[in-house]
């Protein structure tokens, strides 16, 4: 009879934790989900967590998307220009950052040449037919003798294609007598 006591209360202890265990469970269970989404294999502390997580972060990812979008937005409709008109101008020392969205063309220049007055004629004329982004500077044949000497040019009537930094890229000598010829050869 013993035994069977002994049985009965090792019986009812147990109906009793799993009573407690279950009721437990149902504390523990976030609010408006149900014990099935709780048994998907998380914990409900664990669901409870994602939850919470997902609540913050989608506000703060639908701004960051219109933020974003708006940006884009502003970028389309501003679109940048780099291209520059095309220009005829005397040298100094700034002429050469020109070449940094365009191309420099030196042209040196003797007033007593008559080629180079010719050229020069034309080009004034046509100022207008410079293509964008081309720079043509006119360097004093006979005042820029460190010029001269960079380029070794030893004649006047002397085209140099020159870069940003001042490095040859081209040069080209007596071979073009109007803007047309000039452009065609840079």
């Amino acid at each position: 009879m013993q035994i069977i006591l002994a049985l009965t209360l090792i019986a009812v202890a147990i109906g009793v934790v799993a009573t407690l265990s279950s009721s437990a469970d149902m504390d523990a269970q976030p609010a408006g989900t149900t014990t099935e989404e709780t048994r998907s294999g998380e914990s409900p502390l664990e669901t409870f967590a994602q939850n919470q997580a997902e609540s913050i972060t989608e506000p703060v990812t639908a701004a960051v998307a219109e933020q974003n979008e708006q940006i884009e937005a502003a970028m389309t409709d501003e679109v940048v220009d780099m291209n520059t008109p095309g220009s005829f101008t005397d040298y100094d020392a700034n002429s050469l950052a020109l070449a940094e969205n365009g191309t420099v063309v030196l042209f040196f220049h003797a007033s007593w040449c008559p080629s180079c007055r010719g050229l020069e004629d034309d080009i004034n004329a046509n100022l207008s037919a410079i293509p964008d982004n081309t720079h043509i500077v006119k360097v004093d044949y006979d005042e820029a003798t460190e010029l001269k000497r960079t380029y070794s040019v030893t004649r006047q009537h002397t085209m140099v294609v020159v870069d940003q930094n001042g490095t040859e890229l081209r040069k080209l000598t007596g071979l073009s007598s109007t803007l047309n010829q000039l452009v065609s050869q840079i």
